[in-house]
């Protein structure tokens, strides 16, 4: 083979290898990094307590219940802002899993007004 053929076919493989190593250790940073952050708790931000969520759910059964009511007053006896509660319906949306709950619960609940409304004799437009 002639010096030059030798020559590119060393650099290809040892191009190849320097690829391999970039895509395997990649990212790992240095092992001092990796200790650190580590140590380091994160905070998931996202996370909705029971608790959060049967509150979120409180003040939507109230206005579902109430339609006339808005949600400062939804929120006025609950000791909740309403920053705290977009906060809430912030994380709640972006779990599916919690939006299904959510809407399950109403679901139920207006199933059960329009069964009172039946049994009184309301027309319930439906």
């Amino acid at each position: 083979m002639p010096d030059w053929a030798t020559k590119i076919l060393v650099g290809a493989a040892f191009g190849a290898a320097v690829a391999i190593g970039i895509s395997v250790f990649g990212g790992m940073g240095s092992p001092d990094a990796a200790i650190q952050a580590q140590e380091t708790p994160e905070v998931d931000d996202t996370r909705v307590t029971e608790a959060e969520l049967d509150l979120y759910i409180e003040v939507y059964r109230a206005m579902q219940v109430d339609r006339s009511l808005k949600i400062d007053q939804a929120l006025a006896d609950r000791d909740l802002t309403l920053a705290e509660f977009r906060s809430i319906e912030r994380r709640v949306q972006e779990q599916a899993r919690l939006i299904k709950r959510v809407r399950e619960a109403l679901l139920e609940q207006a199933k059960e007004n329009a069964a009172l409304l039946a049994e009184r004799g309301v027309d319930t437009g439906s």
